[in-house]
């Protein structure tokens, strides 16, 4: 025989076939107390709160118990979520549950009006319960699923509540907004504030959550950690938020996800508010359109510019499958709804950078919150891995064409296009970053490096330059031994190339000596590449391995090879830097007859 427990579990799923909560029900026993009592004094009532802190889970609980203590003699569940319930669909599925057999079929021989009048006199005369879930669909609230309906129709199902006031029928509204339309002939002041979890519901809840993920022992250290505390006062109690951001407690320490998640600045009252919009935006929007667009900003980090840049990239991304159907319009309504909700925040360049540019004006920059970019990256991470890698490729892409635009403006004899140049690379830095490090993964081109060194250069900043030049070299030993031609050998040089330089400026003179040989090295044994640009690299090379001998001392060495670096220039007519060489031949030559000078003078004094 079952025992109630299951005959309790199998009424549930005939009366309510919404799935239950991953995690199970926990807490609410207050909010249920309270809700009861609400509803016994005004019979219909407004739960109002945010995307996320569990009002259909709530709804979708007290139906099953109410249906279990006989609180009421049946129960009626409508989602807007789900569908647009018009009036007449409504009154349809109300009557198959009153009505029996020939008295269902007058029920429906009636006309619309008849069956209201009919089924309210049932209504209020009986104790029923009648739930509508996510009215903010049926009026289209900004970032709710749309499922609206006209005013016309939209007064009728007003019409038919309002006539159920003061019955026997107790009535449950659901909404993220106030649903101020309904308000005056319905729930008036009857409105309960559902907000988070209670401190022993949260711990439950979070110990469910992560006992499916962690061992015992690093569940009990993270329990002692204090920024999980942290974690866990920012997500407020909140289920749909606790359960995307604990997941990552696997891969990620309290303190890295609370740190990405907090951002810079930000009050965390309003940072928790947003958290809990951002995490029922991203993942309760049932739009396969909605969630592919999404998918494409999760790669960015801080900044995005919005003029030129985010169509560039779409337009790449419409050469993918997963994209090919949208319209820039669909993104950038997406946008649109990303900065309505206060994920995107648009900023102009600041006007004392632009010194009246008009078309540079034009640039606006949308900063990304850090709890949106946080949540999209961790979204990412669960996607389809084809879908990803074409993703993030196009992503690379993107930011290598960026790149050779910002480093052309760094190299400008224009002071001001260079200023510009150095201000979109402090503004895309970590995109910039993001994608070198793709390609570093990918062993594919590093024209990106090239554009941050620039950047560094033009800073004066040296001991991040160096850092970045010695990051680079060291990902790049990892290269397959085969990729000695090319474009993407050269670069290799040339990176190694960067790293003596800024070991050079450092007056690291031996680590800058033994860079350089293996620059000379690696340009001996590359083929694939133009001869011209090889041979100006090797000549170039030479000319800066005169320069650290001169440094270390080693003046014949040094000698030696600014006359290798000139006979290179002068094979290509490169009179710039052949000028150049000779001249530090000649200082070179200056400073062995001083050295010999004083030798001798030495020894004439003896």
């Amino acid at each position: 025989m079952p025992n109630k427990e299951q005959e309790y579990d199998v009424c549930c799923q005939h009366q309510f076939p919404l799935a239950p909560p991953t995690w199970g029900f926990v807490g609410r026993q207050l909010e249920i107390a309270e809700i009861e009592k609400a509803l016994e004094q005004h019979n219909i009532l407004l739960l109002r709160g945010m995307a996320g802190v569990g009002k259909t889970t709530l709804l979708n609980y007290l139906c099953q118990r109410w249906q279990m203590t006989n609180f009421a003699q049946d129960i009626f569940y409508f989602s807007y979520e789900q569908q647009a319930w018009t009036l007449a669909q409504i009154l349809f599925e109300i009557g198959k549950k009153v009505y029996e057999n020939s008295e269902l079929a007058q029920f429906q021989e009636l006309s619309q009006q008849g069956q209201i009048q009919k089924l309210v006199s049932e209504l209020r005369s009986q104790d029923y319960i009648l739930i509508i879930d996510n009215l903010e669909s049926l009026t289209g609230q900004r970032l709710a699923i749309k499922n609206i309906l006209p005013k016309e129709q939209r007064d009728q199902i007003q019409n038919l509540l309002s006539q159920l006031l003061g019955g026997k029928t107790r009535a449950v509204l659901s909404s993220r907004s106030g649903e101020y339309w309904l308000q005056p002939e319905t729930f008036q002041t009857n409105i309960y504030p559902l907000q988070g979890l209670d401190q022993e519901a949260r711990l439950l809840l979070a110990q469910r959550i992560l006992q499916s993920a962690l061992s015992a022992s690093h569940l009990a250290e993270i329990s002692q950690d204090q920024y999980f505390e942290k974690l866990m006062q920012l997500l407020a109690g909140y289920p749909l938020a606790m359960e995307v951001i604990l997941a990552n407690l696997k891969q990620q320490s309290p303190q890295e996800i609370w740190q990405r998640l907090q951002g810079k600045d930000v009050n965390s009252e309003d940072q928790a508010e947003r958290l809990v919009k951002c995490v029922g935006y991203i993942y309760r929007n049932p739009s396969r359109e909605a969630q592919n667009l999404l998918l494409c900003l999760a790669p960015f980090s801080e900044f995005i510019e919005r003029s030129f840049s985010l169509p560039n990239y779409f337009q790449q991304l419409q050469t993918l499958k997963p994209w090919s159907n949208y319209t820039f319009d669909n993104f950038n309504n997406l946008i649109q709804e990303a900065i309505k909700g206060g994920f995107l925040l648009p900023t102009k360049l600041a006007s004392e950078l632009l010194n009246n540019n008009k078309i540079i004006s034009e640039h606006y920059i949308l900063k990304i919150t850090p709890c949106f970019s946080y949540l999209l990256k961790a979204k990412l991470d669960h996607n389809q891995e084809t879908t990803n890698k074409a993703l993030l490729a196009v992503f690379v892409k993107h930011y290598q064409l960026l790149a050779d635009s910002y480093q052309s403006l760094m190299q400008s004899q224009d002071i001001e296009q260079q200023k510009l140049g150095v201000l979109f690379c402090k503004l895309e830095y970590n995109n910039l970053h993001q994608a070198l490090l793709l390609c570093l993964k990918q062993q594919a081109s590093i024209n990106i490096f090239f554009c941050l060194d620039k950047y560094y250069q033009l800073l004066d900043d040296l001991n991040r330059r160096l850092k970045l030049s010695e990051f680079v070299c060291q990902a790049q030993q990892t290269y397959l031994p085969q990729i000695q031609t090319g474009k993407r050998a050269f670069h290799r040089a040339m990176a190694l190339d960067r790293l003596a330089i800024s070991y050079l400026q450092m007056q690291q003179y031996q680590k800058s000596k033994e860079s350089y040989q293996q620059v000379l090295k690696l340009l001996q044994s590359i083929s694939g590449v133009e001869q011209r640009q090889k041979q100006l690299a090797l000549g170039s090379t030479y000319y800066q391995l005169g320069m650290v001998s001169r440094e270390l001392g080693e003046l014949e060495v040094a000698q030696q090879h600014y006359q290798q670096a000139l006979v290179i220039f002068s094979n290509l007519s490169a009179r710039n830097e052949q000028g150049k060489a000779y001249q530090q031949l000649k200082v070179v030559a200056q400073k062995m007859q001083e050295i010999e000078k004083r030798r001798e003078q030495g020894l004439g004094n003896r």
